[in-house]
């Protein structure tokens, strides 16, 4: 289980894990049909967490960490990582209207 010290996950990270948990071992136990259906579904669940929670996470942990938790995302649901682009669009869309979006560049990637 991921150890955290709070935050908007204190609450939920044990029945996403559980979730998620669930969800897998139903992919290897149904057919082919089931599991393009759950798969969908857990790359649905996962894109909301990520706009709903990353953003947050931006703030907590700064950018760093941000990019690198952005990063694993990608690779967990594409088993690709980010390009420096990609994360600029990650960034610019949980920035406020009111601020500048931090961006990075390939020099200091």
């Amino acid at each position: 289980m991921i150890q955290h010290g709070g935050g908007p996950f204190s609450e939920i990270l044990g029945s996403e894990e559980h979730q998620q948990k669930g969800q897998l071992m139903s992919v290897e136990i149904l057919g082919r049909d089931y599991k393009v259906n759950i798969l969908e579904k857990a790359r649905q669940y996962l894109q909301i967490l990520r706009e709903q929670h990353f953003s947050w996470l931006m703030k907590e942990l700064q950018l760093h960490e941000y990019v690198d938790a952005a990063t694993f995302f990608m690779f967990c649901v594409s088993w690709t990582l980010c390009t420096p682009d990609e994360i600029n669009a990650m960034l610019l869309h949980l920035s406020g209207p009111s601020s500048k979006p931090p961006q990075i560049n390939i020099l200091n990637a």
